[in-house]
Protein backbone atom coordinates (compact mmCIF):
# COMPACT_ATOMS: atom_id res chain seq x y z
CA UNK A 1 0.00 0.00 0.00
CA UNK A 2 1.36 3.43 -0.94
CA UNK A 3 0.56 6.65 0.93
CA UNK A 4 1.79 10.14 0.13
CA UNK A 5 1.94 13.13 2.44
CA UNK A 6 2.20 16.19 0.15
CA UNK A 7 4.17 19.24 1.10
CA UNK A 8 4.98 22.46 -0.72
CA UNK A 9 8.67 21.67 -1.30
CA UNK A 10 8.73 17.88 -0.85
CA UNK A 11 6.44 14.92 -0.35
CA UNK A 12 6.84 12.02 2.05
CA UNK A 13 6.09 8.69 0.40
CA UNK A 14 5.45 5.62 2.55
CA UNK A 15 5.10 2.09 1.22
CA UNK A 16 3.55 -0.38 3.67
CA UNK A 17 4.09 -4.16 3.70
CA UNK A 18 0.58 -4.74 5.05
CA UNK A 19 -2.01 -4.20 2.30
CA UNK A 20 -4.92 -4.68 4.74
CA UNK A 21 -4.49 -1.22 6.31
CA UNK A 22 -7.44 0.18 4.37
CA UNK A 23 -7.87 3.73 3.16
CA UNK A 24 -7.12 5.56 6.41
CA UNK A 25 -3.83 7.18 7.30
CA UNK A 26 -2.65 4.50 9.68
CA UNK A 27 0.94 4.84 10.83
CA UNK A 28 2.07 1.52 12.24
CA UNK A 29 5.86 1.58 12.29
CA UNK A 30 6.38 -2.16 11.97
CA UNK A 31 4.37 -2.37 8.73
CA UNK A 32 6.40 0.30 6.89
CA UNK A 33 8.44 -1.33 4.14
CA UNK A 34 10.00 1.87 2.83
CA UNK A 35 9.70 5.65 3.40
CA UNK A 36 11.40 8.44 1.48
CA UNK A 37 11.19 12.12 0.54
CA UNK A 38 10.28 13.08 -3.03
CA UNK A 39 10.80 16.44 -4.70
CA UNK A 40 7.98 17.72 -6.97
CA UNK A 41 8.98 18.58 -10.55
CA UNK A 42 6.76 20.29 -13.17
CA UNK A 43 6.40 18.45 -16.49
CA UNK A 44 6.13 20.17 -19.88
CA UNK A 45 3.41 17.78 -21.09
CA UNK A 46 0.65 16.23 -18.97
CA UNK A 47 0.65 12.47 -18.27
CA UNK A 48 -2.91 11.13 -18.16
CA UNK A 49 -2.19 7.76 -16.54
CA UNK A 50 -0.68 7.64 -13.04
CA UNK A 51 2.72 6.01 -13.44
CA UNK A 52 5.22 4.60 -10.94
CA UNK A 53 8.67 4.24 -12.51
CA UNK A 54 11.41 2.39 -10.61
CA UNK A 55 14.95 2.72 -11.95
CA UNK A 56 18.60 2.70 -10.86
CA UNK A 57 18.06 -0.51 -8.89
CA UNK A 58 20.87 -1.33 -6.48
CA UNK A 59 21.21 -3.80 -3.60
CA UNK A 60 19.90 -1.33 -1.02
CA UNK A 61 18.19 1.48 -2.97
CA UNK A 62 16.35 2.58 -6.12
CA UNK A 63 15.03 5.74 -7.74
CA UNK A 64 11.23 5.99 -7.74
CA UNK A 65 9.26 8.46 -9.89
CA UNK A 66 5.55 9.07 -9.26
CA UNK A 67 4.17 10.73 -12.41
CA UNK A 68 0.70 12.16 -13.05
CA UNK A 69 -0.83 15.16 -14.81
CA UNK A 70 1.81 17.91 -15.03
CA UNK A 71 3.83 16.78 -12.00
CA UNK A 72 6.42 14.18 -11.14
CA UNK A 73 7.79 13.32 -7.71
CA UNK A 74 11.23 11.82 -7.68
CA UNK A 75 12.78 10.21 -4.65
CA UNK A 76 15.37 7.65 -3.68
CA UNK A 77 14.30 4.73 -1.59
Amino acid sequence: MLFTHPGEKEWTVIIYKDTSLGGGLVTIQRTIWCAFKAVPVKLAEPVETFTIDISDLRDDSATIDLIWEKNARTGEA
